[in-house]
């Protein structure tokens, strides 16, 4: 290496030396701001009483995979594979330990801290995680144990840790319940739910389900950077779900008491799907400390109007916060986010990484085009070698469009009211913007390292 590439090399270990300073001393700041969230009436407040609106993105397709999105087939099937039909195949093909190997490659790779720092440097202050239960237990609800003989939540405790010191707060989102809460294939098996049945099995797959969100509470209670537990995700989806509305409340009400004699702090969010009008009044149920939530995939001004003017009625009827917890709305984006935003709603986008052929797909905040593994025919090595770092996001493109439309909407926070408030959240993106730096001179260096070997 020459004398100028190293002159080069020096002036941006430099400069990166200097935002990594100016960005530690801002986190420092904001690390201890990073406070226990709980409701007030139609807001989320920390535990200084200032008002917290949650923008952030999920991490879909880590711990619960999506073959529409992930890097993922079995070479035959026409329908969407679900996690279960994942598992039976890679277990059948290389045993338990083989399909463990693989599926652990594959979740060290598709998040990384390197993720939790771009997503952290967007201005973003949540991250939603899905996952299922089969990330802890086996089929018949055996656990995964650690070392300790305890339940093994070190994927959760990973993400947990790893956002808390970014400033980034977490809501843990059962995407797969026992027993699975709809028919969809994000559930893990496609019809197959049989959660809300009142035979024998049904009233199993309930009390594994609410034991599963104890040890879940056990584990996180008194945890700062748990902002809530989203107990069922899209529960009767792609069911009659007029025929269980009153079950589902009934299990909303089951794992809330449950969780709360655990844990009497962390916001519990019990899901709508599409339609608010599809909760009961928490009063009703004496819920405290809840939040609700909808899924709102629309794609012109008129539905999204209709959406934010039921987003207002809502909260002002039940007089609790309410959350976008998926979303995305084509070209008119922008005119979404600032929607919900101005009636007061927290939301996190679907999704933030995936799979796909369109460079300008509104579903990915980063876009990549690697190779799928064909779990069906590619040998063992061939699926851990694409599921390594060619599905790492240093090899994906940014969505410049939608990251701008997304930066916008997290600038234009309508909840900052105090001149406090302003000098805090002023502070705060500027921190971000250094840790943007940071990761892009880095990734520069390297560049010029890989070049000049």
């Amino acid at each position: 290496m020459n004398g100028k590439i190293k002159k080069i090399i020096s002036l941006l270990l430099c400069l990166i030396m200097l935002s990594g300073t100016l960005s530690i001393c801002a986190y420092g700041e904001e690390k201890a701001s990073l406070s226990k969230l709980h409701t007030e009436k139609s807001c989320i407040v920390d535990e200084n009483g200032r008002t917290v609106s949650l923008r952030g993105v999920n991490l879909g397709g880590w711990l619960v995979f999506e073959e529409w999105f992930c890097p993922i087939d079995d070479g035959k099937s026409e329908n969407e594979l679900a996690g279960s039909e994942i598992y039976e195949i890679l277990v059948d093909r290389f045993g338990e330990d083989g399909a463990k190997e693989l599926l652990n490659t594959y979740m060290d790779n598709w998040i990384t801290a390197d993720d939790l720092d771009y997503i952290a440097s967007t201005g973003m202050n949540c991250v939603r995680v899905p996952f299922w239960y089969r990330n802890f237990q086996d089929e018949n609800g055996n656990w995964i144990l650690n070392e300790n003989g305890e339940p093994d939540f070190s994927r959760l405790d990973w993400i947990v840790e790893e956002c808390g010191k970014r400033g980034l707060y977490v809501i843990l989102d059962l995407h797969g319940a026992p027993g699975y809460q709809n028919d969809a294939h994000h559930s893990g098996k496609v019809k197959g739910s049989h959660l809300y049945e009142s035979d024998a099995q049904g009233r199993e797959y309930r009390k594994r389900t609410v034991e599963l969100w104890e040890k879940i509470a056990e584990h996180f209670k008194g945890n700062s950077t748990v902002a809530a537990y989203d107990l069922l995700n899209e529960p009767c989806c792609d069911m009659n779900e007029n025929l269980y509305f009153q079950k589902m409340w009934n299990l909303y009400d089951r794992l809330y008491k449950a969780v709360r004699k655990i844990d009497s702090e962390t916001i519990m969010i019990m899901e709508a799907i599409w339609w608010l009008d599809r909760l009961p009044d928490p009063l009703a149920y004496g819920w405290n400390d809840v939040m609700y939530e909808v899924h709102l995939y629309d794609y012109t001004k008129e539905n999204i109007d209709r959406n934010a003017e039921d987003l207002e009625k809502y909260s002002e009827r039940y007089n609790i916060p309410l959350y976008v917890g998926e979303m995305n709305s084509g070209e008119c984006y922008g005119y979404a986010l600032n929607s919900y935003s101005e009636k007061g709603a927290n939301w996190t986008t679907w999704t933030y990484k995936g799979i796909s052929k369109d460079p300008k797909s509104t579903w990915f905040m980063r876009i990549g085009t690697c190779e799928k593994a064909d779990i069906g025919n590619d040998s063992f090595d061939e699926i851990k070698e694409k599921w390594s770092r060619p599905i790492r996001s240093e090899n994906f493109s940014d969505n410049e469009s939608l990251l701008a439309t997304l930066k916008s909407a997290v600038a234009l926070d309508v909840r900052q009211s105090d001149g406090k408030d302003k000098t805090k959240y002023i502070f705060y993106v500027t921190r971000r913007l250094f840790l943007n730096l940071y990761a892009r001179l880095y990734a520069m260096i390297l560049k010029i390292q890989n070049l000049h070997k």
